[in-house]
């Protein structure tokens, strides 16, 4: 190897859909291989407990990729409707960036191959006879695209819960919540991932049928930071500036490490176990015929006493 020239770098075709990288040549002219097989794996997001294998998204493009040893190769990625990509590539490519949908590796110095994953956006759980049947819930990103965009968290999604016997994230029994509301749908928990630290998500939750005003949506969980030190968990209304009731959409907006992410830290995580809540207003009583005929004794008696006294 001493003194004589390297070979010629030459590029290397990456396949498949997913990363791009390809090593030949060295110092010593150590020829590797030629073409590197990258592969886009699509890691299905789980809805309602099911894999769809084919759901989630894919790279823009399956044709070759040609990078030079050194290079950075750039993936642009397509989502399907309601689903966004993950932060998070698995793989053996040197690490990398997002920049709206495309992700830029490292330089490339060696065959690799990544992995890609999308979460949900838009989650309509299927119909079950259980509390949440039929309701769809759907999350945005004020401002932000591509891969800069809160999802749920395909570990964690959203589950609504009987409040008989229901249970917080320590096993320990949740109490009933506030007297003078009814609640039809259960105890909503979700997590969200991956917005940018301490930025906005934006919740839409839609319902079978009109919510019955005045309603209030409220928290089990701690009401302020202090109580988050302190293990201090109570029910707790969301301020009426933080969500917005249209027909049967109830739109939430939490801010990461704010009140309404339980866990009151600006780390991408939005954590948010929730409850609507109807109030319950008194049926205004109605008179009964002998109750009205009644009444109507009573007004001619007073009626009368009245003519007396003018005589």
């Amino acid at each position: 190897m001493g003194g004589e020239p390297a070979d010629e770098l030459e590029p290397l075709a990456v396949r498949g859909g997913r990363a791009p990288l390809a090593l030949i040549g060295g110092p010593c002219a150590i020829e590797s291989e030629k073409h590197a097989l990258m592969t886009a794996e699509r890691i299905a997001a789980i809805a309602a407990g099911q894999a769809d294998a084919g759901a989630g998204g894919n790279v823009a493009s399956t044709d070759p990729l040609e990078v030079t040893y050194g290079s950075e190769a750039d993936f642009t990625l397509t989502s399907d409707v309601g689903y966004a990509p993950l932060n998070d590539v698995t793989g053996d490519c040197p690490s990398g960036s997002w920049s709206a949908m495309t992700y830029t590796t490292g330089p490339v110095t060696a065959p690799c191959s990544l992995s890609f994953s999308f979460g949900q956006t838009t989650l309509s759980p299927p119909g079950s006879g259980q509390p949440g049947e039929g309701i769809g819930l759907s999350v945005t990103t004020p401002g932000a695209n591509g891969a800069d965009q809160w999802v749920f968290d395909p570990a964690h999604l959203p589950v609504f819960t009987p409040l008989a016997g229901a249970v917080d994230d320590h096993g320990q029994p949740i109490p009933p919540p506030p007297d003078g509301y009814q609640y039809p749908y259960g105890l909503l928990n979700f997590t969200l991932i991956q917005g940018t630290a301490g930025s906005e998500a934006k919740v839409t939750i839609t319902y079978p049928s009109a919510i019955h005003l005045p309603a209030v949506y409220w928290k089990y969980g701690f009401a302020s930071a202090a109580d988050r030190l302190n293990g201090i968990r109570s029910w707790y209304r969301v301020p009426t500036d933080q969500y917005q009731i249209n027909g049967n959409q109830l739109t939430l907006t939490l801010q990461d490490g704010q009140l309404g992410d339980d866990d009151w830290s600006a780390n991408q995580i939005i954590q948010d176990p929730g409850i609507l809540g109807q109030r319950v207003i008194p049926p205004i009583p109605t008179l009964t015929r002998p109750m009205l005929l009644m009444m109507s004794v009573l007004l001619l008696f007073v009626a009368g006493l009245g003519l007396r006294r003018e005589r």
